[in-house]
């Protein structure tokens, strides 16, 4: 049986899936972030993140299962490869793995509780507007409310935790020894119109390869998501 992981970004919930989710054949688990969405785990570690993400999936459904990491979460890969376990693919949707494009996260992480409390009051209140900015298909105003309220509801504490997490990961060699180390397949997925840069360096190290969206930005599981099924399923055989 084939099955599909879904995880989303920094700020988001299980719910940025819900165009994509249908499309798939097989069982598709969509998970939540701790402090994010339904969770209620209050641990923020990448160790943590990754036993909270991967509880669902038995060891042995992993040869049959593709991983989807939105964003943040394509930083998890060392955890993954430290695991031991082996997804049939490991996709990386618009992955965040360098650290010119952590701009949101690198901001975060320098604030004090006063800054970021401020800054959080104003970024709930905009939480439309931010994700809006980034599709590039056009969406209903329900729609929109949906998805953006993750950004209303995400723990502070999370959000900031994990942003510091991610700066000082990019700014490590975590990412360049696991995607060496890497032996399962990589894939990365870029749209055409975000402005996240592909890591080259990482994929030629994984020996993984990239695929390019048109009419895509950040989120391409909202503005191509037709497309992007079709490529899930073409990776389980």
């Amino acid at each position: 049986m084939r099955h599909y992981l879904l995880v989303h970004g920094l700020g988001l919930s299980a719910d940025i899936w819900s165009h994509l989710s249908p499309l798939l054949d097989g069982e598709v688990i969509a998970r939540d972030l701790p402090g994010h969405g339904v969770s209620r785990s209050q641990a923020y570690g990448w160790i943590d993140l990754w036993t909270e993400i991967s509880s669902p999936v038995r060891r042995d459904q992993w040869a049959e299962t593709v991983l989807v990491l939105h964003s943040f979460t394509a930083a998890l890969v060392p955890e993954i490869v430290s695991s031991g376990i082996r997804p049939a693919h490991v996709v990386l949707l618009e992955g965040i793995l360098h650290s010119k494009d952590a701009y949101w996260s690198n901001d975060i992480s320098l604030m004090n509780h006063d800054e970021y409390q401020s800054w959080l009051n104003r970024f709930r209140s905009v939480s439309e507007m931010a994700l809006k900015s980034q599709l590039v298909s056009k969406k209903s105003k329900k729609e929109i409310g949906i998805w953006s309220e993750a950004f209303r509801k995400v723990q502070g504490d999370a959000l900031k935790e994990m942003a510091s997490n991610l700066k000082n990961r990019l700014v490590s060699d975590a990412l360049s020894i696991a995607f060496a180390k890497s032996d399962f397949p990589i894939t990365y997925i870029k749209g055409e119109k975000s402005r996240v840069s592909l890591p080259r360096d990482l994929l030629r190290l994984a020996g993984g390869h990239h695929q390019s969206f048109e009419d895509c930005g950040h989120f391409p599981m909202i503005d191509s998501s037709r497309l992007l099924a079709n490529e899930l399923r073409s990776l389980l055989f």
